[in-house]
């Protein structure tokens, strides 16, 4: 088997998977999605002298936002098989695009306002308490702001002002009071679950949560596969948070880090991945 690793840098995820390859015998290549070139005319997609359709698979780790290199990938995906598809990466990247399927679906989420407009935020903030704005695009927990209802009035409209010109966008979400939220990651139909506690507001691991295993309960289990279904994902990772006895979508990641749920669960998930490639594929 011949598996592609597109990714501009070799991250732990990547250098990760390139071990798993190299303990089973795996052929890889490592590539930098900024160096693919496609010949439509003679129907060639090259990575320097490398014909990239001679290749099994592709696995998608990090093109960056460059929204031309998915389109390369989407058509290079007519002819090799890619995890995940160009397609849904493009949609669990953009949170306004994620919301909207949730919501086609009718999987469960935090109340959202979407808008250009200041005055329905606030009366967005009024109607629901704590808010948190996010941008469109990113990870992390970069760039996300919680705006609290008792904030003074002119603090408000400042803050939002201020959002509006860096996203352009005001993506504005009701603030769920808890101090961990639930990080699914899914290979095929197993799930592997843990929880994260922030040491702040924000419960990313990249923002210092502290994390521990826990058991998918049947609740969980049929909305995350659910999602895996819906959305088409190979694998992937869907963030939840409860509310009362609810739980509510917060995200859906095409392309997930698994380093600390695989410490968390004592498993190599990258060798666990890679042998489902192998045998789908």
């Amino acid at each position: 088997m011949k598996l592609g690793i597109v990714s501009l840098e070799k991250d732990d995820v990547v250098l990760s998977l390139m071990k798993a390859c190299e303990e089973k015998g795996v052929d890889y290549r490592l590539i930098d999605p900024r160096h693919i070139t496609i010949d439509i005319h003679e129907r060639i997609v090259k990575y320097y002298k490398t014909n990239l359709l001679n290749m099994d698979c592709f696995f998608i780790r990090n093109i960056g936002w460059e929204w031309h290199r998915s389109d390369v990938l989407k058509y290079l995906a007519n002819f090799v098989p890619t995890i995940n598809k160009p397609e849904v990466i493009d949609i669990c990247g953009n949170k306004l695009l994620t919301t909207i399927y949730l919501d086609k679906f009718n999987f469960p989420q935090p109340k959202t306002l979407i808008t250009e407009n200041e005055n329905d935020a606030l009366l967005f903030i009024e109607e629901v308490g704590d808010v948190v704005v996010k941008p469109i695009f990113g990870h992390g927990g970069e760039g996300i702001h919680k705006i609290k209802e008792d904030m003074p009035i002119a603090s408000k409209v400042s803050l939002l002002r201020n959002l509006k010109k860096v996203n352009k966008v005001l993506y504005i979400q009701e603030y769920i009071n808890s101090d961990r939220d639930i990080r699914a990651f899914f290979i095929d139909n197993k799930i592997y679950c843990m929880y994260r506690y922030g040491k702040s507001w924000k419960h990313n691991v990249s923002q210092g949560a502290e994390v521990e295993p826990c058991k998918a309960y049947e609740k969980m289990k049929k909305l995350v596969l659910d999602i895996k279904e819906k959305f088409g994902l190979f694998y992937g990772g869907v963030d939840l948070i409860e509310k009362g006895n609810k739980l509510l979508v917060l995200e859906v990641n095409a392309t997930p880090s698994w380093i600390a749920i695989s410490k968390a669960h004592e498993v190599n998930l990258a060798s666990i991945l890679l042998d489902n490639i192998i045998k789908q594929i």
